[in-house]
């Protein structure tokens, strides 16, 4: 089912949790901007744990790779330099927002990321796919 799919056995699939972040009422400031990153990288490593395991209920290989960082093109350059490494036939995908009336604040909340990572994947020759997510 994932070759149909994704075109591989091994697409790789990735989501982050955050806690209350700086400015809203129940941020906790005794942890700071740590505090924040050591629970996204355990609650990051939990969330790949159960798409691991539900892959691999299903009868496929999955594995899990993941790293939290403050910038996420050079997160997701690293991150995508070494899968590449490892498995050469790699296709990457992203998905982008898409809404039926663009202000502002959903273009600074939901930013060019997937095309600036794309950018960079396609100049090392690496190929990757952005997908439309319709936004309700």
């Amino acid at each position: 089912m994932l070759k149909e799919v994704f075109g591989s056995h091994k697409p790789v699939i990735a989501m982050a949790h955050f806690p209350p972040l700086p400015g809203t009422s129940l941020y906790d400031a005794n942890k700071g901007m740590d505090g924040i990153v050591e629970y996204v990288a355990r609650d990051l490593k939990a969330q790949l744990e159960k798409y691991v395991e539900f892959a691999k209920g299903h009868g496929f290989y999955a594995e899990a790779r993941s790293e939290v960082g403050t910038d996420a093109i050079t997160v997701l350059d690293r991150l995508a330099a070494g899968t590449a490494r490892d498995y050469p036939s790699t296709m990457f995908f992203a998905g982008k927002l898409v809404f039926k009336e663009e202000d502002l604040i959903s273009r600074f909340l939901h930013n060019q990321t997937s095309f600036l990572v794309q950018k960079k994947l396609v100049y090392q020759g690496l190929p990757m796919i952005i997908l439309p997510i319709r936004a309700m």
